[in-house]
C-alpha cells in the first residue's frame, strides 16, 4: 500500500509525491504495525468456548494494507471443515520459517468468537509426508520458496451486485498491467531470475455488496465464478483478484509466503500497489526505516512502517526491493548467481551498481554483533543504487530541498537473522539543515555521501563510502579496536535412519556445530539442547562443545517417541547457544501408522466317522486393515497329525490311538504381527446332525 492523502505543506522545489512520502514518514514514527480501520473480513464465530484446545489445520498469514497508511499482520487457522480462526499470536514464539499453507497444530484457549489465544511455544508445524529427513541452519535466514522462474499467475476481475456494469480495464489493459509492468518489475528485480506468466479472466458480477467488508468473501465468490466458467484454479500458483472498490479503508491485502498465494486489490489498479502485494506473497514483509531524532542510531528509535524510501515494500515510488529482501527470495547471496559479498575483516571493498544484472558483488554485509534480546546476528547492508531501470525515480530527488546527487553515495539497512520484518532504512545524511528547517527527516535522502563515515557505537565498526563512479562504489570498513566479533554457530543435522518409523522408535541424528566467531575469539563453549513433543524424549550424547572459531563438532541426538504417539510428522527443534548467540534449526520424525493384529477365531470341528478332515482356518479369520493374511506356524495334536495346504487350510489326521476329542493351535500373520487361535476336534455319534462347530 502507497497511497496517500496529498498534503497542503508547500515546499520549494519539492514535488507533490515526496511531500506525500515525507508527511507520511512523520505521521508513521512509532508505529510498527497498526490497526486498519475497517475489517476486511467478519470473525468467524463460535458461540462455545474451549479451554486449551488442540486444533489442527492451515496456517494462513494476511497482510491488510491500510489506505491510511496503517498495516495489519492477521494470523488464521483454517481447518479441515472450512472453518477460520484468527490465532493471536505470542510472536516470539512462532518461527519465521511458517509460511501460508503450512499444516500446523496449535494449542491454545478458544473465544466465543472462534479465535484462539496461542498459548507460549505451542504452535508446531506438521510435516506432511514427513520422514526423518535433517536440516540446517548456518545463522543465515533460509532462502524462501517458490521465488523463481516463471510464476503461474491467475488474474480475476471482478465487481459487485450494485455497479454490475462497472469495468474500469478491459482484458488487455490488465494483461498489460500483470503480465507486462509487474512482470517486468520481478524480473529486473530478480536478475531475470523470476516472471509472472498467466492469464486474465473476468469480469464476473459477485453476489455480493460491495458496501460489506469482506474481501475473503469476494475471493471466495470470484473463485466460485471462475470454477463455474470452466476454469481449473489449480493450473496456477498464483491468483491476483482485482476488484472494484469496496467499503474496506485498504489499498490491498495478501497471503505472506506460500502456495497457492492470493492478492486482493482494492481498486487500486497500479503496477507499484499490486507489486508490493505480491511481494507480501513472495514472503516479504515491509521495508521500514529508524527514524532515531537526528542520530543515524540511538536510544530514542521508532519505526517507520512503510519508511524504506528506495524499496517496493515501502517506498511510494517503483522502486528495487532491497538486498536483504532479495536475498531472503533467492535472488542474491547463498545459493544466487548474484553475489553479496560478507566482510569479516577490515579492507576495502567494491560493488556494482545494484540494479544492473551482472556479476558484480550487489551489496556487502558487515557484522554489527548479536542482539542480547533474540540471540540473533544483526548486520550492515550497504548498497550503490543509481537512478537505473525502476529505480530511475532518483534523479527526481536530486538537487531539490538543500540536496545535492542523492546517488552520490551508498545506502544502509540494518537488518536482523531470522526475522523476516527487520528491514530497516538507516539515515546517514544527517549533516543538512533539512531538518532544522522543517523540523523533519528528510528520508529521500538518506545515504552516506562520499567522502562521509560512520562509526557504530555499539559494535564499533566503521562503514566509509571512499568512492563511486557510476559503475561501482569503494567501501572501506574498519572494525577499529573489535577484537572478537561474537556469531551464531552453525547447525547441520544428519538423521541416521529414513522413513517414518513406529511409535515408541528410537531415531538418532547426528548433529554438525561449527563455531563461527571470529578469529579473534576464544574458544567458546556451545549447549546443545533439544525440544521434542510432550511424552517424548531427547538425549545428546555429549550436550557441549569446546570449539575454538572456525572449527567444528559432532554430537548426536537421540528421540524416541512416545508409545501412544499417532500418526504424522512430528518436528524436533535443535538449538545451539554460544553464549547468548542462539541458532535453532529443526529437523522431522515421521510416526508411520499403527498396525492394527490381525484376529484368529478358534475353529470346532466335530466328525462322525475316524478319518483325514480338511479344516479351512482362516474363513472366519481377519485382519481389521484388511492386510492379506496366511498361516505361519501349527502345532501337532497329541492324537493325530496336522499339514499345511497351499490354499492356507489345514489337514487333520486322527491317529489309531484317537478316542474322543484333539487340538492343536495355529499362528497366522498380517506380515507385522501375528495371532494364535486353536483347533478343537471331536468325534460324535453317527445320529448327531452337526458335523462341525464354527466359530
Amino acid at each position: 500500500m502507497r497511497s496517500v492523502p496529498a498534503s497542503t505543506a508547500k515546499s520549494p522545489g519539492l514535488s507533490a509525491r515526496a511531500i506525500r512520502f515525507i508527511l507520511t514518514a512523520m505521521s508513521a514514527i512509532a508505529l510498527s504495525v497498526g490497526s486498519v480501520s475497517a475489517q476486511t473480513a467478519p470473525e468467524s464465530r463460535n458461540d462455545v468456548a474451549v479451554a486449551n484446545s488442540v486444533t489442527d489445520g492451515t496456517y494462513e498469514a494476511i497482510y491488510e494494507d491500510g489506505a491510511d497508511k496503517h498495516a495489519r499482520l492477521r494470523h488464521f487457522l483454517v481447518t479441515d471443515d472450512g472453518q477460520r480462526h484468527e490465532l493471536h499470536l505470542n510472536q516470539k514464539n512462532v518461527s519465521s520459517s511458517i509460511a501460508t499453507g503450512a499444516r500446523v497444530r496449535v494449542h491454545g484457549s478458544q473465544k466465543d468468537d472462534g479465535s484462539i489465544d496461542q498459548d507460549a511455544g505451542s504452535i508446531l508445524t506438521l510435516a506432511a509426508g514427513a520422514t526423518t529427513d535433517g536440516g540446517s541452519n548456518g545463522g543465515t535466514p533460509g532462502v524462501l520458496a517458490n521465488t523463481t522462474g516463471e510464476q503461474r499467475t491467475l488474474v480475476l476481475m471482478a465487481n459487485f451486485q450494485e455497479n454490475p456494469t462497472e469495468q474500469p480495464l478491459t482484458t488487455e489493459q490488465a494483461r498489460s498491467l500483470i503480465f507486462g509492468q509487474v512482470s517486468d518489475f520481478f524480473y529486473e528485480n530478480s536478475y531475470q531470475k523470476t516472471t509472472l506468466a498467466g492469464d486474465v479472466q473476468g469480469w464476473f458480477t459477485l453476489p455480493l455488496s460491495n458496501t460489506v467488508c469482506d474481501m475473503y468473501a469476494a475471493g471466495n465468490a470470484a473463485d466460485q465464478a471462475a470454477t463455474a466458467a470452466g476454469i481449473n484454479l489449480s493450473s496456477y500458483t498464483r491468483i491476483v483478484y482485482l476488484f472494484t472498490q469496496t467499503s474496506c479503508n485498504v489499498s490491498g491485502m495478501a497471503t505472506v509466503g506460500g502456495l497457492p498465494s492470493r492478492s486482493y486489490i482494492n481498486g487500486q489498479f497500479t503496477a507499484d500497489n499490486i507489486a508490493h502485494e505480491m511481494g507480501h506473497n513472495f514472503g516479504l514483509y515491509h521495508a521500514h526505516a529508524l527514524d532515531c531524532q537526528g542520530e543515524t542510531l540511538g536510544n530514542t528509535c521508532s519505526t517507520v512502517e512503510y519508511g524504506d524510501s528506495y524499496d517496493t515494500m515501502g517506498n511510494p515510488d517503483f522502486g528495487h526491493f532491497n538486498a536483504f529482501q532479495k536475498s531472503r527470495l533467492g535472488w542474491l547471496g547463498q545459493n544466487a548467481a548474484t553475489p553479496v559479498t560478507t566482510v569479516s575483516a577490515d579492507g576495502n571493498y567494491v560493488v556494482g551498481v545494484y540494479e544492473t544484472a551482472d556479476n558484480a558483488a550487489k551489496a556487502i554485509k558487515v557484522p554489527r554483533g548479536i542482539n542480547p534480546l533474540t540471540g540473533n546476528q544483526t548486520w550492515f547492508y550497504v548498497e550503490y543504487r543509481q537512478s537505473v531501470g525502476f529505480d530511475s525515480f532518483l534523479s527526481k530527488r536530486s538537487y531539490r530541498l538543500y540536496r545535492k546527487d542523492v546517488t552520490n553515495g551508498v545506502v544502509i539497512h540494518l537488518v536482523e537473522d531470522n526475522v523476516p520484518n527487520s528491514s530497516n532504512l538507516l539515515h546517514m545524511n544527517l549533516a543538512t539543515p533539512f531538518r532544522d528547517l522543517y523540523g523533519f527527516t528528510d528520508w529521500l535522502d538518506p545515504a552516506l555521501p562520499v567522502g562521509s563515515s560512520y562509526t557504530d557505537p555499539v559494535s564499533g565498526v566503521t562503514i566509509s563510502a571512499d568512492w563511486t563512479d557510476g559503475s561501482a562504489a569503494g567501501i572501506s570498513v574498519n572494525f577499529g579496536s573489535q577484537t572478537c566479533i561474537p556469531a551464531k554457530p552453525a547447525v547441520s543435522i544428519a538423521p541416521l535412519q529414513s522413513g517414518s518409523v513406529a511409535a515408541g522408535t528410537s531415531v538418532s541424528y547426528d548433529i554438525t556445530v561449527s563455531n563461527q566467531d571470529s578469529s579473534q575469539c576464544p574458544a567458546a563453549s556451545i549447549d546443545l539442547s533439544s525440544v521434542v513433543p510432550s511424552g517424548w524424549t531427547g538425549s545428546f550424547d555429549t550436550a557441549s562443545l569446546q570449539l575454538s572459531p572456525g572449527t567444528t563438532g559432532k554430537a548426536r541426538l537421540t528421540v524416541t517417541s512416545a508409545s501412544t504417539a499417532i500418526e504424522g510428522g512430528y518436528t524436533i527443534n535443535i538449538s545451539a547457544a554460544n553464549g547468548s548467540a542462539l541458532t535453532t534449526t529443526s529437523t522431522s520424525y515421521s510416526v508411520a501408522k499403527a498396525n492394527l493384529a490381525p484376529v484368529a477365531i478358534n475353529d470346532n470341528v466335530s466328525m462322525t466317522t475316524l478319518g483325514a478332515v480338511t479344516i479351512p482356518v482362516l474363513s472366519n479369520d481377519y485382519d481389521p486393515e484388511g492386510s492379506v493374511i496366511r498361516v505361519v506356524s501349527f502345532s501337532q495334536g497329541s492324537k493325530g497329525s496336522v499339514s499345511l495346504n497351499t490354499d492356507g487350510s489345514i489337514n487333520y489326521v486322527p491317529a489309531k490311538s484317537f478316542k474322543g476329542s484333539d487340538s492343536f493351535s495355529y499362528s497366522i500373520s498380517d506380515g507385522q504381527s501375528t495371532a494364535t487361535a486353536t483347533v478343537n476336534i471331536s468325534l460324535v455319534a453317527a445320529s448327531s446332525t452337526s458335523t462341525k462347530g464354527r466359530k
